[in-house]
């Protein structure tokens, strides 16, 4: 059901937040939202150690990136090393590098080579870019990092609670984020098609994930909808076909007829009839059969396509009151019951 808000102070100030401040830097850490192994689809992804040394010559610890592929579908890991020594770079195909499942997302990060053990390494960066077609680039992010929150020197053990999980909560890693701010979207239709990758970093597949959307036309109306979901999902902004998919779709409030219809005001420049909006997304609960989390930890990126057009945009992260978050929980339906 869609619903039109008139917000009260009250309910403007549950929504009060501090953001992440400044820009993206290197971390321990890289949180890749999206991969695609699709026919014709190719998802590249690259990971760099930024720490200089000799060329060729490990560093001291000797450092490995640890790739772990989460399957959109049923939250199953499959995992790869690679070696990076100083300024090193390691580039890959997802499909190539993980030939078993097809969609999901990715994250890196850094281990000692001697031990295996999650280590503080603050000088990972890298990048994806997808591919519909090798010689056809469709849209490219960054990853979101994540610094060691651990206190000593480069090598220093992240795994502070010893479950062999990564812990964004502060103490092992940064804290994850419980609200997620969209920038902008296009009204869909007429060749506009947008979709929105989501993530539940609050226990795996057992936990059915809700998430609570307030859509912003550009005329300053205010909207709901509600959206769930298990670990990973891409799924069309719109419920109405060809743009959108009605059984999987989140709204028809995105829906360029809907925001016209509802004293939008084509706020495009140049392009008249065509409008725009932007979007909160929060987290409002996690549960399984056993447990339930308050305030879960949500990763939300909205990729775009115009004709044969896309783009994709990290948006920003705001809220890390209370929130933790883990990649990933033990299996099971009590997810992680210490440090994440």
């Amino acid at each position: 059901m869609i619903s039109k808000l008139l917000l009260s102070m009250a309910t403007v100030a549950c929504f009060a937040t501090v953001a992440r401040a400044g820009a993206d830097s290197p971390s321990s850490l890289l949180l890749f939202p999206e991969y695609n192994s699709a026919p014709g689809v190719f998802t590249v992804i690259s990971v760099a150690n930024t720490k200089n040394g000799p060329q060729g010559l490990p560093t001291a610890p000797a450092v490995r990136a640890h790739f772990v592929y989460i399957d959109g579908a049923t939250c199953q890991e499959t995992d790869r090393f690679e070696p990076l020594t100083p300024n090193d770079l390691v580039t890959v195909i997802a499909g190539f590098h993980n030939s078993t499942s097809a969609k999901g997302f990715l994250y890196v990060y850094a281990v000692d080579a001697a031990t295996g053990a999650a280590i503080k390494w603050d000088w990972l960066i890298g990048s994806q870019m997808q591919l519909d077609g090798i010689t056809t680039f469709n849209y490219s992010y960054n990853p979101i990092g994540f610094k060691a929150a651990v206190g000593g020197g480069d090598g220093t053990p992240t795994d502070v609670d010893g479950d062999g999980g990564r812990d964004l909560n502060g103490v092992e890693y940064e804290k994850a984020w419980n609200e997620i701010l969209i920038p902008h979207f296009f009204g869909q239709g007429n060749g506009r098609r947008s979709e929105l990758v989501l993530i539940n970093l609050s226990g795996r597949f057992e936990f059915l994930a809700t998430a609570n959307f307030l859509v912003y036309d550009d005329y300053e109306n205010v909207y709901s909808a509600q959206y769930q979901w298990r670990c990973w999902t891409k799924v069309p902004l719109s419920k109405t076909a060809p743009h959108g998919n009605p059984a999987t779709g989140i709204n028809d409030l995105f829906n360029n007829t809907f925001l016209a219809a509802n004293g939008g005001q084509g706020a495009l420049q140049g392009a008249a009839g065509v409008e725009t909006g932007w979007m909160r997304i929060r987290g409002a609960t996690a549960s399984s059969t056993a447990a339930q989390v308050l305030n879960p930890a949500i990763i939300a990126v909205l990729d775009e396509t115009i004709g044969t057009f896309g783009m994709g945009d990290i948006p920003y992260f705001v809220d890390q009151t209370n929130v933790k978050g883990d990649l990933l929980a033990p299996a099971g339906p009590f997810g992680d019951q210490t440090g994440g």
